[in-house]
């Protein structure tokens, strides 16, 4: 199948078909993961082996270290895995693990179908409708394996539509998304696609542009404005409503003169349109990836709407980023027009649907975009019954100022905005219909706090933001803010004002002022060395890349930018993060207080103070929900809930932690009185012999109303901790002590899932997530090497009595470590739990 002699082709169809198989089953709406039902969806394509993928990912993984990151319009998946012996000659059983793992991701996809978060990054890059190719490897290096996988298309960009709802395709005519595509199996087909040859014919000029691409830009438009004029266009705001017809749409010719602006713009680099005296009058269209040297022919199929009779593009790579730049023949700066079944050449003003979300990519602006698409005419425009307040099949009538040119000054606005805001573009907040007018006007106190902005017009300058890790693993929130933060530690000459800086944890950041990049650039990358809790190692080198998307005006009622793409959030969103800001930067004292999840907030106990305790080793938290809103007259308001939530107790042992957790559940039959005790079972039992509890007394059931089990021999076996009177505690514990089964699988239930440190390392920083209960360190042995080469076998407590000169409890239960496929035991009376848990089952 390929030449590369490190897979084979058994492996390869168990990728493929793991793909495939799962995609059709979306297609037809059939699958279920984790009970969520998925699909149907329709322009779902099969994926096509490709070679020269698998050759990538094979040498990206040659060491087991490879990084899903740099391969520019492609994407990866990539896991992990200890192995022992057996698992080297067997690797397809745990690539089709790896294969279900990153599936399972996609339990949390929303109604709507898009990518919102990073729990999605491996389901996404797999179900993505537009992926046709994949190429897959594995590397063992060691007792390591890599397993990675290439797909020809992005699949994680936020916002973004990973699949379109409808019925799975049954003819070729179903299948739009590429030219001449069948449909085979309820899936489409992409056809053959002749690689790019690189002849440049059409233009002399040499401009990074081929025929191919030419081509391809134009053929894109022309399909397009051949949707608008037949009124075929898909309304995305209102599923199954199509946009009106358009009268006298003509087809695009390419021309060389509008390509030579396009293309000295594009070398720019810069995120705004060009001068109107550059480009003489043309209308002009934008769209950027924050991808750098990303496939050409792909950047430019993402842009593509329509447009007027001539066009010509430009496909340039800048640092960090691909940039498409089109420009038109006649443009036409009123929103969205073209005629509707009119006689009268004139442009019409209408209202189109909002093109999707994404923080990747996006057009300039909705408005202008498809403005210079789609329309027909040169001829400027009046009112009539084609006017936005008259056209029914409108979702939305347009006010005068929002049908108006876009590119004025506002008189309201300081000189030096003026700028600024001359070439912004406005998205409205929708306003209230309205207030009662009867009745008696009542004051109200409520939980809702104005917010006071110190100018009326405030700008900030938006930056997207990626934090980059040496590792294949997602990082969470918390990471992000680490590395962010010590980040802007490490720079004052670029962060003059550190307070003056609001990061979501994510992508978005806000600042009141430009940050001066070397070089005035727009965009950087700064390293820091930061130590997390998940690594191995003491430091790990990280990165964080910042891209400037541009101005916002914090104007409540509308949001003004001159970004050319869609990753502006809304004024009251931009406060949501700078409020919740205060307490989740490090460089305010008092964030040391509290831990931030999600939109909550919540007070650590420190001091001294004591949380209400729960039992079962958690306590309760108190702490706040915030989250920013637009009262009447546009004004903000702070909302602030109490928030309560359950933790497990901070720093505790795991041997106090289990205590805490027997006690809690046996407290139901401790409170029991004898009589009620005995109607359990009786020591006088034909039959049973039950062993002695501490302090000689015969016990006549286990904890939570259970029976004790029968001893073997009274005077010789292990004493249990069954006793009618006190509680369970570290220091009546003794060498001899165990657990009965149903303690065992009480203990194996709350303790899985919880991330712990260890203690018997000075030092260690790691955090582990436990996955298992397992036997006592006695019992429980593995295989090892002794330093002359012999094979032996060690328990668990032989182990850490000669490594670590530590005398384990050999009746101590040990915590498996990590996925299934680890051999890493602790036990528990090394074990610390880890602050700052969030507790989701209370039972």
């Amino acid at each position: 199948m390929c030449e590369n002699p490190k897979n084979k082709d058994n492996l390869r169809h168990a990728f493929l078909d793991f793909h495939n198989n799962a995609r059709r089953r979306v297609a037809q709406g059939i699958e279920r993961i984790k009970q969520k039902r998925l699909g149907p969806a329709k322009n779902m394509y099969e994926l096509a082996w490709n070679c020269e993928m698998e050759l990538k990912a094979q040498d990206q993984i040659k060491n087991c270290d490879g990084s899903v990151e740099g391969f520019g319009s492609w994407s990866a998946n990539s896991i992990r895995y200890n192995i022992g012996v057996a698992d080297r000659n067997r690797p397809k059983p745990l690539i089709e693990k790896a294969l279900r793992s990153w599936w399972e991701g996609g339990s949390v996809l929303g109604k709507d179908n898009k990518y919102t978060d990073e729990s999605l990054y491996y389901f996404g890059n797999m179900v993505h409708a537009a992926t046709t190719q994949i190429g897959c490897a594995y590397a063992i290096c060691g007792d390591i394996m890599q397993i990675f996988c290439l797909y020809d298309d992005i699949g994680h960009i936020d916002g973004m539509v990973l699949y379109e709802k409808g019925e799975a395709c049954k003819s070729g005519e179903d299948c739009i998304t590429y030219k001449d595509s069948i449909c085979y199996n309820h899936l489409c087909k992409k056809p053959h696609d002749e690689p790019d040859d690189g002849n440049s014919e059409i233009c002399s000029d040499s401009n990074g542009m081929t025929d191919k691409m030419r081509n391809r830009m134009l053929e894109l438009h022309n399909q397009y404005r051949s949707l608008v004029a037949r009124g075929e266009a898909e309304d995305r705001r209102a599923p199954g409503r199509r946009t009106p017809n358009a009268a006298g749409m003509r087809i695009l010719r390419y021309t060389c003169n509008l390509e030579n602006t396009a293309v000295t713009h594009a070398r720019k680099c810069v995120s705004e349109h060009s001068e109107d005296e550059a480009r003489e009058g043309a209308g002009e269209n934008l769209y950027s990836i924050s991808i750098a040297n990303a496939d050409k022919l792909k950047t430019g199929e993402r842009m593509v709407w329509g447009t007027t009779e001539e066009v010509g593009c430009a496909i340039h790579h800048c640092p960090e980023k691909t940039l498409v730049v089109c420009n038109y023949k006649e443009s036409c700066l009123v929103r969205f027009a073209w005629k509707r079944f009119s006689r009268n050449r004139s442009c019409r003003t209408l209202i189109i649907p909002d093109i999707p979300n994404t923080s990747r990519h996006k057009p300039q602006t909705q408005a202008s975009a498809y403005t210079e698409m789609v329309h027909s005419d040169k001829d400027s425009g009046d009112s009539g019954i084609h006017s936005p307040d008259n056209l029914s099949s409108s979702p939305r009538k347009s006010s005068p100022s929002n049908s108006s040119r876009i590119t004025g000054s506002p008189r309201d606005l300081s000189p030096l905005l003026l700028q600024e805001l001359a070439c912004m573009n406005v998205r409205e907040v929708a306003a209230r219909p309205g207030v009662g007018q009867i009745g008696r006007p009542i004051a109200i106190r409520s939980n809702f706090f104005e917010i006071d902005l110190s100018s009326s017009n405030m700008m900030v300058v938006q930056y997207h933001v990626e934090v980059h890790h040496p590792g294949s693993r997602k990082l969470d929130r918390d990471e992000n803010r680490a590395i962010f933060w010590k980040v802007v530690a490490d720079h004052p000459t670029i962060f003059a004002n550190k307070f003056a800086v609001a990061f979501d944890g994510a992508h978005q950041l806000y600042t009141p002022y430009r940050l001066e990049f070397p070089e005035k650039r727009n965009s950087m990358r700064l390293e820091a060395d930061v130590p997390l809790a998940k690594d191995s190692r003491e430091r790990t080198p990280c990165a964080v890349s910042f891209q400037c998307v541009g101005p916002v005006l914090i104007e409540m009622r509308r949001t003004r930018t001159n970004n050319l793409d869609e990753r502006v959030l809304t004024p009251i969103q931009i406060l949501d993060i700078v409020c919740r800001q205060s307490l989740t930067c490090p460089f305010i004292d008092n964030a040391a207080n509290f831990y931030s999840w999600k939109s909550s907030c919540y007070r650590i106990p420190i001091n001294g103070a004591l949380a209400l305790d729960l039992e079962g080793g958690k306590e309760m938290w108190t702490g706040f929900f915030s989250s920013a809103h637009v009262a009447s007259g546009w004004k903000p308001l702070l909302n602030i809930d109490v928030a309560h939530t359950a933790f497990y107790k901070a720093k505790i042992s795991m041997v106090q932690f289990m205590c805490d957790v027997l006690n809690e559940r046996a407290g139901a039959y401790r409170n029991q009185s004898s009589t009620t005790r005995s109607s359990y079972g009786s020591t006088t039992q034909p039959g049973r012999t039950y062993g002695a509890t501490r302090g000689g007394t015969a016990a006549s059931t286990g904890r939570g109303g259970y029976h004790t089990y029968p001893a073997r021999t009274t005077h010789t076996t292990p004493q249990r901790h069954e006793e009618s009177s006190g509680m369970l505690s570290p220091s009546t514990l003794y060498k001899e002590f165990s657990l009965s089964n149903h303690e065992m699988k009480i203990l194996a239930e709350a303790v899985k899932g919880i991330k712990i440190r260890i203690s018997h390392r000075k030092g260690a920083v790691r955090v582990y997530r436990v996955n298992s209960l397992q036997m006592p360190a006695d019992q429980l042995t593995f295989k090892g090497v002794t330093e002359d080469g012999r094979e032996t076998i060690k328990s668990v407590a032989q182990y850490f009595a000669e490594k670590y000169a530590v005398s384990v409890k050999t009746s101590a239960e040990c915590l498996r470590i990590g996925a299934h496929v680890n051999k890493r035991w602790f036990s528990h009376q090394l074990i610390n739990i880890m602050s700052f848990q969030q507790m989701f089952r209370l039972c």
